[in-house]
This record gives structure tokens, C-alpha cells and sequence, in this order.
């Protein structure tokens, strides 16, 4: 599934039309950078759309579009290398898997992979926001844990 970041990545829309069929969906979202900016991210996840949350959940490979400003250390918007990962935290968690996932460090041991912004580790941090999601947040999100498949 496809989806642009409203704003500038509606600018993605023509090469997507060029590049894709006719028939073949696109889905809009909005992950605002400015949240990200403020560390606001139960309003970032409460913003998400429940069309993306269901296809995450039924696990439907997802390409997200933005042309926003870009970091100069990664070249992507805010809204990919904060929003997204910190999403991806949150989703992780309220839909009961194991933490974020696992690495292997230079060992070949088996380590919990960290959140880790701008080469920054900030699993704490972001552990720390979710605590403060509200019930309501919490409720929505794990609404969509009982379509992700067995």
C-alpha cells in the first residue's frame, strides 16, 4: 500500500501516478513534522489513520512518501527518522510483541534493538512518552492487535 505525508509529500503524486496503475490505491496520512519537533507523540499517534493502522496490522507491506525538509546527517524528513521509528516503537508494544525486535551484536549474541534517533539511543525516552499515552490512545491502538495474523 501506498501513502503520501500530506503537505509535501503530496508532491510524490505524480511520479507515484507515473510510476504505479491507474487502479492501484493511494492513501494519505498525516505525521506532522512540528510533533515531532515538540516530542508530542500521542498526538502523532492519535493523528494516525485507520486505514494504515489496518494494514500494518494485517501486515500489507507499506511505502510511506514525504518530501519534507531533510536532516542533513540522514537526508529524510523528521517525520521518517523520528515519527516513524517512534511509531513502530509504540506499535510493537501495544500489539503485544517482544520489544522492539532483536539484534545480534558483533558476537553473534541475540540483544534487544534500541531506538536509536539521529545515531542516538532513546529507547528510555521513548518508553518513557508511552507510559503518558491515555487510555483512550492505548484502547485505539490495541483495538488493531486482533487483525494481525497468527
Amino acid at each position: 500500500a501506498h501513502f503520501v505525508n500530506l503537505k509535501n509529500g503530496i508532491e510524490a503524486l505524480p511520479v507515484l501516478r507515473e510510476h504505479f496503475p491507474e487502479d492501484a490505491p493511494i492513501h494519505f496520512l498525516r505525521v506532522q513534522s512540528t510533533l515531532c519537533e515538540r516530542g508530542d507523540m500521542e498526538k502523532i499517534m492519535l493523528e494516525l489513520d485507520a486505514n494504515l493502522l489496518l494494514k500494518l496490522a494485517t501486515d500489507t507491506p507499506c511505502v510511506i512518501y514525504d518530501y519534507g525538509s531533510r536532516s542533513e546527517d540522514t537526508g529524510l524528513p523528521r517525520s521518517f527518522w523520528y515519527g516513524m521509528e517512534a511509531m513502530m516503537y509504540f506499535l510493537r508494544y501495544e500489539w503485544g510483541f517482544d520489544g522492539y525486535g532483536d539484534d545480534r551484536d558483533d558476537d553473534g549474541n541475540i540483544t534487544k534493538r534500541e531506538v536509536v534517533l539521529r545515531g542516538k539511543k532513546c529507547t528510555k525516552e521513548i518508553e518513557r512518552k508511552r507510559t503518558f499515552f491515555s487510555k483512550s490512545l492505548k484502547k485505539k491502538l490495541r483495538y488493531y492487535r486482533q487483525f494481525i495474523p497468527e
